[in-house]
């Protein structure tokens, strides 16, 4: 898994002059910034759904027969 040091490195690769236009520099800071960018929509993603999961179990303590609220826990 490629992190912010290689990132780091990456750039400071790519700011020389004479490896200002590696295309493997280039095409592997892109896949550092995806893979980054991946990591954050995982991490986003899973806390809205644990944040979702406690409303839904706070429902059901309200009102056990609530479908609504059974269904949206059916998808964990």
């Amino acid at each position: 898994f490629l992190d912010v040091c290689s990132q780091k490195k990456f750039e400071r690769i790519l700011k020389e002059p004479s490896t200002q236009n590696d295309t493997y520099a280039m095409l592997t800071l892109g896949n550092i910034w995806f893979q980054m960018d991946q990591l954050r929509y995982f991490i986003l993603q899973k806390r809205c759904q644990d944040r979702a999961l406690v409303i839904y179990k706070q429902v059901l303590r309200s009102d056990p027969t609530n479908v609504y609220a059974a269904d949206g826990i059916s998808d964990y």
